[in-house]
């Protein structure tokens, strides 16, 4: 009987990301039909990514083992182990502001981590970032909400995540193939972090406040990003949730606790509730934790 249940646990699919891909999208559809600028800006960063992303696959081969494994592994989890991994990802960001709050140190999460946010020598006060300003956001405070905290995590984690990932994987095949395999075999992998560290590095310019080695430990920490989805194997869900955390903190600084931030965190908690309740398809929270430790184990 536990093995049947590991066995039906091991077929579910992860429904966790996909279905916040799925929300943004049509969120940023909505903003775009109704020509709110926030909508029009994600839009184009949203198409943007398909089209890199196809025209790396159109070169790419079928039989690219390494690929393959670049583009499943943000995904690698059931339903269960991914929202546990977010809601991992959103805690510990609550856990390191609340830690350096404490410790009133000058370190700012928020300007290693988002690119549209900025604390400039007047604070947080001074908002967020010319090219991602509220004025753009002309509806609501909830829209303003929406963009900022859900559209921008996961746009953003899908973006750096995974489609330059790849984009910069196939560049390496083509350097590597135009000299002869000369590199070697993992330096397209390589070339693949370069191009993601590098992206990210660079959209930090839109961040008002950053200047000269700032850049470099934004790029930093978006390869530790990378790395704990490719290699530790916590998946996009997991620096989703870092990423709407932070930002997250950062809207409530800006412009308090309303009812929609309220509504965000129950949902999280009962999402949390949910996903520890024994169900039939995937079991008790007996098999969840096994689960989770084998997954672990594989990793070691």
């Amino acid at each position: 009987m536990v093995k049947d249940i590991e066995l039906r646990q091991e077929k579910d699919g992860n429904y966790f990301v996909f279905s916040l891909l799925a929300i943004v999208t049509i969120g940023i559809l909505i903003g775009y039909l109704y020509e709110i600028l926030a909508g029009k800006i994600y839009f184009v960063v949203s198409v943007g990514s398909v089209i890199l992303l196809f025209l790396a696959l159109f070169f790419a081969s079928k039989n690219d083992k390494k690929l393959l494994f670049l583009i499943k592994r943000p995904f690698e989890s059931d339903t269960r182990i991914s929202y546990l991994a977010f809601v991992m990802g959103f805690l510990l960001i609550i856990v390191l502001n609340l830690l350096f709050s404490l410790t009133q140190s000058q370190f700012s999460l928020t300007q290693l981590y988002s690119p549209i946010f900025f604390s400039s020598s007047e604070g947080l006060s001074s908002g967020i970032s010319q090219s991602f300003s509220a004025s753009m956001i002309e509806n609501s405070p909830f829209t303003t909400f929406f963009y900022t905290v859900i559209v921008a995590s996961v746009q953003e984690e899908f973006s750096f995540g995974l489609v330059l990932i790849v984009v910069g994987y196939m560049i390496g095949r083509l350097i590597n193939s135009f000299s002869g395999e000369k590199f070697g075999r993992n330096f397209s992998l390589f070339v693949a972090f370069i191009v993601a560290i590098v992206g990210f590095a660079i959209i930090h310019k839109l961040n008002a406040s950053y200047i000269g080695i700032m850049f470099f430990y934004a790029g930093l920490f978006r390869a530790i990003l990378n790395s704990l989805i490719y290699f530790a194997n916590f998946g996009l869900a997991f620096t989703i949730g870092l990423h709407m955390s932070n930002n997250l903190w950062v809207y409530v600084l800006q412009f308090g606790i309303q009812w929609f931030v309220i509504v965000l965190y129950l949902l999280i908690l009962l999402g949390f509730v949910l996903v520890l309740l024994p169900n039939k398809k995937s079991g008790n929270i007996d098999a969840l934790i096994r689960k989770v430790s084998r997954e672990v184990m594989s990793r070691n």
